[in-house]
């Protein structure tokens, strides 16, 4: 039996089970009782969310303005309410700094942003997250395995959070549930879980990274954005992947770079390897 302690009404308590899985979010406590918790070494980044009214932005459709190290996302949630969220380098985030001020501030800087925010006015407290980018060293011990932030995160620019979150809940599901049904008194082998989620997270991590590289540099981001503006079906294929509609390690990156130096449409048969 494994489990963990806690408190229960003011005091010391211990809970047992068969398994324990760490769901506990970026500073998972579960996570770092099972080894170091890892920082990105460069994507040392902080977020700042809030609630907006007053912004001039699309109806129906988020926006992503970018600038060196920072871009900032907007959100249509209502008629005139907006999820503002930017994210810069946490040494930019001055301590003692009013988030409020900050947030419309830094964000006005950005290239084609300051007069969408002209009129914002903050309509609930800015959180303020980081530092973001980070990798648990190990996914499970025996009885144990982690989902979610807790396993790791690497940035929102990509909106990862929330599909890796319910990816890792679901393999946690197929890989423990059976065991855990069966009549026996031992924890379930969570060993594939942790393959199988690293394989996959991997994947996607490599692809955000790169484009990550792009993003810091507004010169490289301009031609990337230019190039996928006239191929809609490259475009189509490389924002599945992003998006999580399709498996990050079926883009094939040197395929992919190859097709859009060469300024061409990919066949359809492009993603798969010919069996």
């Amino acid at each position: 039996m494994v489990g963990v302690l806690g408190r229960e009404r003011g005091r010391p308590a211990g809970f047992r089970g068969r398994l324990v899985i760490g769901a506990d979010g970026r500073h998972s406590v579960v996570a770092r009782r099972l080894g170091p918790v890892r920082r990105h070494p460069w994507l040392d980044k902080v977020a700042l969310v809030g609630y907006a009214d007053g912004v001039a932005r699309a109806e129906d459709a988020g926006e992503i303005f970018l600038g060196r190290d920072r871009y900032c996302i907007l959100n249509p949630i209502g008629p005139d309410r907006t999820n503002i969220g930017l994210v810069l380098n946490r040494r930019e985030f001055r301590p003692g700094a009013d988030p409020t001020d900050f947030l419309l501030q830094a964000s006005g800087t950005l290239p084609g942003l300051g007069d969408r925010l002209a009129h914002a006015r903050i309509v609930a407290p800015v959180r303020c997250l980081g530092p973001l980018a980070h990798r648990a060293t190990r996914l499970t011990a025996p009885g144990t395995l982690l989902i979610g932030d807790a396993a790791g995160f690497l940035d929102p620019f990509t909106g990862e959070g929330i599909h890796a979150a319910l990816r890792s809940a679901e393999l946690a599901v197929h890989y423990a549930l059976p065991a855990l049904r069966a009549d026996a008194e031992a924890h379930p082998d969570v060993q594939e879980y942790a393959a199988v989620l690293l394989r996959e997270r991997n994947a996607k991590w490599r692809l955000c990274v790169s484009l990550q590289h792009a993003i810091r540099r507004p010169l490289l981001a301009e031609w990337l954005v230019s190039r996928l503006s006239r191929r809609p079906t490259l475009t189509a294929l490389f924002m599945a992947a992003v998006g999580d509609l399709i498996p990050a390690q079926d883009l094939r990156p040197l395929r992919f770079l190859a097709r859009l130096l060469a300024g061409a449409d990919p066949p359809q048969t492009w993603l798969a390897d010919p069996p």
